[in-house]
């Protein structure tokens, strides 16, 4: 009897759905148009297969978010300098890079609650450093959770700059020279807000983003006495 193809046979040949492949697929959609293009059935079409096939391992959004956040903090590279001023202003710094490679992705990070055991043994290192250096328990996790809610906030904020660039159809460059332009177009009247024009171009506002580290780690010392 001649042997007939199956019809599933491509399908069986296609590499396994799991949890790893959809986070990664997901974030090249980010990477590509935005978290905003993020959905279960774009992430489907982009795995080949149907949206019913996702649910085994992801439930709905809030569980893909979860997987991506996950998927984006095993990226980032943690410090180790045994200071806890020198560990959280390079990690807000390496946050910052990490979500800078998946615009707006840093929204979901608000909203998500990691489950994997590499973000709970980073975050127990945190705690066990802040409070080495004397800080209650309570404080410790205000001085984290400042200094991580600084550096998604500015990720947020470079993600919807850039989707303002992108919007507009302007070469960057004249984007931010409009924008100062605007900012200062009152200058005797408003001179304070003139004054603020000068910092809008990306250098500067990245030295602007260390700076404001910069102070939420001389409060922490302050407040906490550390």
């Amino acid at each position: 009897m001649r042997n007939v193809p199956s019809r599933r046979s491509p399908a069986a040949q296609r590499e396994p759905i799991t949890a790893e492949r959809i986070a990664q697929a997901a974030l090249e959609i980010v990477r590509e148009s935005g978290y905003g293009a993020v959905n279960m059935r774009a992430v489907a079409e982009r795995l080949d297969t149907g949206p019913a096939s996702l649910y085994a391992h992801v439930r709905g959004k809030a569980d893909l978010d979860r997987l991506m956040v996950e998927a984006v903090d095993a990226e980032i590279d943690r410090p180790s300098t045994g200071s806890w001023r020198d560990d959280l202003e390079s990690e807000a710094a390496r946050i910052q890079e990490a979500y800078a490679r998946y615009p707006g992705l840093a929204t979901a990070a608000f909203a998500s609650l990691p489950r994997d055991d590499r973000y709970a043994e980073r975050l127990e290192a945190r705690m066990e450093l802040l409070e080495a250096a004397g800080l209650e328990p309570r404080q410790a996790q205000a001085a984290d959770l400042a200094v991580g809610l600084l550096a998604l906030v500015r990720a947020i904020e470079d993600a919807q700059i850039a989707q303002r660039i992108a919007d507009s159809g302007l070469p960057a460059e004249d984007w931010w020279q409009h924008a100062r332009d605007v900012v200062s177009s009152h200058a005797e009247r408003y001179p304070s807000m003139a004054e603020m024009s000068t910092y809008l171009n990306p250098e500067a506002r990245a030295s602007m983003s260390r700076e404001l580290i910069q102070i939420a780690l001389d409060g922490i010392s302050a407040r906490y006495g550390v």
